[in-house]
């Protein structure tokens, strides 16, 4: 089941090619102003994405990637380059048994301070990203983290978890409603099916009435973010990430007008990775995506 990155947002950074910068920005900045230049990006970008990195407060060069200012693989090799290891590109494998990190997982200090402590237990390292360590895993890998993704909240934090096992007072509910809609069939068929057929209908009256509302916003507005008594618009800052994760078969047609109403989300860029979910078999829809 193919799982496609496909959302890539404008931070205007690109726009602003005469963005003030002082002269001793790469002192200030660090190391990772130096090496974001290396990825080929201008320098009026990376300052940019600097700016909105602090203001969001995510690392930089997840700002550069989130726009699509730099691909993973070339700020990934950019990487290796600046850490003086090896970077992995598709369809090349270690020549040794390595130690693959993410490359694009965490910021370049503290990735750096994990390469010095694994180097420092004899072992090699070498960066990639996240596509090529899918690439390189074995089936045996891939079936450990789908088991993880499926069933390790369950394991982690149980309460959090839909997962759990079923209660006794839930299976004796279970039982009993079972129990109600046999003696009804047997009794009075036709009440009995009039009562299912409202049972059934409830939950789409909660999405009627959700959609309803959703329209009724579009139409007339929400409520203002400011002023007395409104809501408080939350800083970019205290947002958490999110992933937005859209399954879909067979809906090629409708998939262009996805990804564009998915790309105008008033969210940072950064904290949001918009995934499409496709079936394997579904190769028009996949066609589609990557294109």
């Amino acid at each position: 089941m193919p799982i496609i990155h496909v959302a890539r947002f404008t931070h205007d950074i690109d726009r602003r090619d005469t963005y003030p910068r002082t002269a001793d920005e790469s002192a200030a900045n660090g190391p990772a102003y130096d090496l974001l230049l290396h990825t080929g990006v201008t320098a009026a970008t990376v300052t940019r994405a600097f700016d909105i990195a602090r203001r969001v407060n995510v690392e930089p060069h997840e700002v550069l990637l989130s726009c699509g200012a730099i691909t993973p693989q070339h700020y990934v090799e950019a990487l290796a380059a600046h850490l003086d290891i090896t970077a992995l590109r598709p369809g090349r494998p270690p020549l040794a048994p390595t130690d693959i990190l993410d490359g694009t997982r965490m910021g370049p200090a503290a990735l750096a301070d994990v390469i010095r402590d694994r180097r420092a237990r004899g072992r090699i390292v070498a960066l990639a990203t996240p596509e090529v360590i899918d690439s390189l895993e074995g089936s045996d890998a891939r079936g450990a983290r789908l088991n993880n993704a499926v069933k390790g909240l369950r394991r982690l934090d149980p309460d959090l978890s839909a997962a759990g096992p079923i209660r006794l007072w839930q299976l004796a509910a279970l039982l009993a409603l079972v129990g109600l809609a046999i003696g009804g069939v047997a009794i009075a068929p036709a009440a009995t099916r009039a009562a299912l057929m409202l049972i059934v209908g409830v939950p789409f009256l909660f999405v009627v009435w959700f959609r309803l509302v959703v329209l009724a916003t579009l139409v007339f507005g929400g409520p203002p973010v400011h002023g007395r008594g409104q809501r408080r618009r939350i800083d970019d800052s205290e947002l958490p990430h999110y992933a937005v994760m859209v399954p879909m078969f067979r809906e090629a047609a409708v998939l262009p007008d996805l990804v564009e109403a998915l790309s105008k989300l008033d969210y940072p860029a950064a904290k949001l990775d918009c995934m499409l979910v496709l079936e394997a078999a579904d190769r028009e829809t996949i066609a589609v995506a990557r294109a």
